[in-house]
């Protein structure tokens, strides 16, 4: 399954993070990793002007149904890989499902 969303906000990066990260809450999804493109290089002495962020996360509840429905052994989780990156003011959001 491809999931190839785009979500257009007017809210501040910080704020449509942490909006994100309720409603993905609210739908029982877990965090696996998050990762700030803009603070990561800033640590090797690199700035970027963009913000851009990626969120993993995935559904247990999901995950258990699909390992249930296909008969799957190993503990491969589906997860979800959101990006976030801002774009003239605006945020856009992208979901990607692997």
């Amino acid at each position: 399954m491809s999931i190839n969303c785009k979500v257009q906000t007017n809210r501040s990066f910080e704020k449509a993070i942490e909006d994100l990260k309720k409603s993905l809450s609210n739908h029982n999804f877990a965090m696996l990793w998050e990762l700030n493109f803009k603070d990561k290089p800033k640590e090797k002495g690199l700035y970027l002007d963009k913000n851009f962020k990626i969120l993993e996360v995935c559904n247990p509840v999901q995950t258990k149904k699909y390992w249930e429905k296909y008969k799957i052994k190993n503990l491969q989780y589906r997860r979800l890989n959101i990006r976030i990156y801002s774009a003239s003011f605006l945020f856009f959001i992208k979901m990607f499902d692997f």
